[in-house]
């Protein structure tokens, strides 16, 4: 009976276990999952590929952790793009665009567009200290493509309550410790995370000096074990250290020895992963971003060859896919704005910033509008730091703040070029903002060179639109000239020009600016190497000017779009003429009035083909003749209303009263910002004194020109034909024209 009892108890409680055993497992969760996305430059554009295999069998993190690239993918992911749309974007961004900080001509302030492209490097000061920047790129354009492609998460602070959970690590350049991102702006987040060293301007946030994370962990594997995950399926795009074979160059070499860290911690968080991805990427580099669809195939390469085997090891660890959680709607390109704030870190910057910001309340904006609006006031110079949210206003909509740091107010500035005309020079230049009230610039430029030159002027301007202002201004260079004889050089001489004046200044819009003034001209004619009297003789003048200039070029040399107009027009109030011959002439240029003006266009045929279009005109009313008195065709000199460029002849070649043409040139690109084009001018020159026409020539030629914009300014070689002298002659000149 005992023994029966036993067996009923012993049967009763193994059922008993079965029972709880199987009431256990079925109750117990599946593990989280989390996936790790490396940095790796344009490799980590792998990333959507793998994601996107992944998603389409059903494998969805519960948390997504990423360094530097893998945070930009990562996190755009994480609050809800698509594969779909994250491909869009990787194949469609002009990546090249983001790695720069330089805005297009046609933003900055119409009056400033003249300096446009004259300098190739900039330092600021501060407490009499030069500011060496700590990054060849500042980040501010990348900065505020962050900012709008994260628009719809703005005002959520918690990473934890996106679409997916996510993280991202930077690395604190003062202690070499990992930052991680689970709260704040997003796109402070992933700036900073992808701020490679020495290339990116580091990010200050929260008391830190925030740089790419790599440095730290570039596999954040941890981060996602440290969020909640359970298993860790890592991606891995980093390059290995290089096999000795391959550390053939220097600059292999330091690469090597600044790796070793990087590699060291990228084998410990490869070994806590459950499971990695590596993409074979070893045809390309990590500045590979125009091969983005390629990377994007091999990512998803990857991911199907090591499907089987995941899928297997899920199963193992019960696992299980599931439906694809239900997105939000994030790639949003406009947003409804009930209102807009100004914040700054002092009242005036702040009063101004309102000025600028032309929006008016309530409308619906785009991304792209915001965008150009940052794109502007980064332009004027007056501000360091431009960022924008788009937080929820209550009753629905949203309301727009822009913040807004503003710059030092000194800076030094500086380039280097070679001329034909001029031979080579250096321009030096100090400019101070808001020295005698805000809005204000006072800029001061020294050309050394063998033809030396000096440039001062201070401007106040009105931020409104349209601007009003006040420019007080002085000028002075040295000029290179030659004398012809039946079309041939006889003897070189050099201008000097001097000048002051005061003048009324409004930008009417971003593409008019009028300016009406008084002031004083000294313009000479001095011999070089030995004194041909004929030639030494100088013009005094007061006079009174107005100019207008329309102004749409997106940059000044070889523009792919806009126009630039200018008309101006010179009376003679007082003054007079003098030469230094024998029996010498002085004479009063009283009532002596000249006009001027020219304009081109640039009409885009193709996608690397452009037709330029341009005309020149002008006439002088001069009582007596004299050649300080004309105009001189032949070679454009920057700064100067009486130069003009004209195909087939030299430098001030022909003097002349009255003059016209027409050219047309016919551009096309050839690699990247490379150019070849073929031009023809035709037109007519005239001398008039007093009304008689005293000589009439024609103008024709054809010009061949080589060009290139580099990152050091452009290159510009044209062979010229002079068709009725049948005559060559060339021009060269490289770097900003000063």
């Amino acid at each position: 009976m005992r023994l029966h009892l036993v067996t009923i108890i012993t049967i009763f409680c193994t059922l008993q276990w079965c029972l709880t055993t199987s009431a256990v497992a079925q109750t117990t969760p599946p593990p989280k999952l989390g996936i790790a996305l490396s940095g790796g430059g344009a490799k980590g554009l792998a990333h959507i590929g793998v994601l996107k295999v992944l998603e389409e069998n059903g494998i969805f993190p519960d948390y997504l952790t990423g360094t530097s690239m893998g945070s930009i993918v990562g996190s755009l992911y994480a609050i809800g793009y698509t594969p779909t749309q994250l491909e869009d974007l990787a194949t469609t961004l002009q990546w090249s665009d983001y790695f720069n900080d330089s805005y297009p001509r046609n933003y900055l302030p119409i009056d400033e567009r003249n300096k446009a492209d004259r300098y190739q490097f900039t330092f600021a000061l501060e407490d009499g200290d030069l500011i060496i920047p700590r990054g060849l790129i500042g980040g501010k354009k990348i900065l505020t493509l962050f900012t709008g492609l994260t628009a719809c998460v703005h005002d959520v602070e918690s990473f934890d309550k996106y679409y997916c959970p996510f993280s991202c690590v930077a690395t604190d350049l003062e202690t070499g410790e990992a930052f991680v991102f689970r709260e704040g702006p997003l796109r402070k987040g992933i700036r900073a995370s992808m701020s490679i060293p020495s290339a990116f301007d580091p990010l200050v946030y929260d008391d830190k000096i925030l740089v790419d994370g790599l440095l730290a962990r570039n596999l954040p594997v941890s981060d996602a074990l440290d969020m909640g995950a359970d298993i860790v399926i890592g991606v891995d795009v980093g390059d290995a250290l290089y096999p000795r074979e391959e550390l053939t160059s220097v600059l292999r070499v330091l690469e090597q020895t600044s790796s070793y860290v990087m590699a060291a911690s990228t084998e410990e968080q490869r070994a806590l992963a459950n499971f990695i991805i590596d993409p074979d990427l070893g045809d390309f580099t990590t500045l590979s971003y125009d091969a983005a669809p390629a990377l994007i195939k091999q990512g998803e390469k990857a991911a199907l060859a090591a499907l089987p085997q995941l899928q297997s090891y899920l199963d193992s660890v019960n696992w299980k896919t599931r439906p694809i959680p239900a997105r939000p709607n994030c790639r949003r390109d406009s947003f409804p704005v009930k209102h807009i704030e100004h914040l700054a870190t002092d009242s005036t910057t702040q009063k101004t910033l309102a000025q600028m910001v032309d929006i008016k309340t309530p409308t619906v904006i785009t991304i792209k509008e915001i965008e150009k609006w940052i794109s502007i006031l980064y332009a004027t110079g007056f501000y360091s730091m431009i960022d924008y949210e788009l937080v929820h206003a209550s009753g629905g909509g949203y309301i727009l703040r822009f913040a807004a740091e503003s710059t030092p107010n000194i800076y030094v500035r500086g380039s280097i070029n070679y001329d034909v005309d001029f031979n080579a020079g250096l321009l030096i230049n100090f400019t101070a903002r808001n020295q005698l009230g805000y809005g204000s610039i006072l800029s001061a430029d020294l050309r050394v060179s063998e033809y030396p030159g000096f440039w001062l002027d201070y401007t106040i301007n009105t931020r409104t639109s349209p601007s009003f202002g006040l420019r007080l201004y002085s000028s002075g260079q040295i000029i290179p000239g030659e004398l012809f004889l039946q079309n041939e050089p006889v003897n070189e001489f050099t201008f000097h020009h001097y000048n002051i004046g005061l003048d009324l200044q409004t930008n009417l819009s971003r593409q008019w600016h009028f300016r009406l003034g008084a002031g004083g001209e000294h313009f000479s004619e001095n011999p070089r190497f030995f004194s041909l009297t004929e030639l030494d003789a100088r013009a005094q003048r007061w006079l009174s000017y107005g100019q207008l200039i329309r102004d749409t070029y997106d940059r000044t040399y070889f523009p792919e779009d806009g126009s630039l107009s200018q008309l101006w027009f010179e009376y003679n109030l007082a003054g007079k003429l003098e030469e230094a011959k024998i029996d010498g002439a002085n004479f009063s240029t009283d009532r002596n009035w000249t006009i001027g003006g020219k304009v081109h266009k640039a009409f885009q045929l193709g996608q690397h083909l452009w037709l330029d279009a341009s005309a020149g005109a002008g006439h002088s009313q001069m009582k007596e003749d004299h050649s300080l008195l004309r105009f001189y065709l032949g070679r454009e000199i920057p700064n100067h209303n009486r130069f003009y460029e004209v195909y087939g002849f030299r430098l001030s070649e022909q003097r002349v009263s009255t003059f016209g043409f027409g050219r047309i040139q016919l551009r096309a690109e050839i690699g990247n910002n490379n150019f070849i084009a073929l031009g023809y001018n035709q037109g007519f020159s005239s001398l008039i004194v007093d009304g008689k026409v005293l000589e009439e020539n024609d103008i024709s030629g054809v010009g061949l020109e080589l060009g290139s914009v580099t990152t050091f300014g452009p290159l510009r070689f044209t062979a010229e034909y002079n068709l009725d002298f049948e005559r060559f002659n060339f021009s060269l000149f490289a770097g900003y024209r000063f």
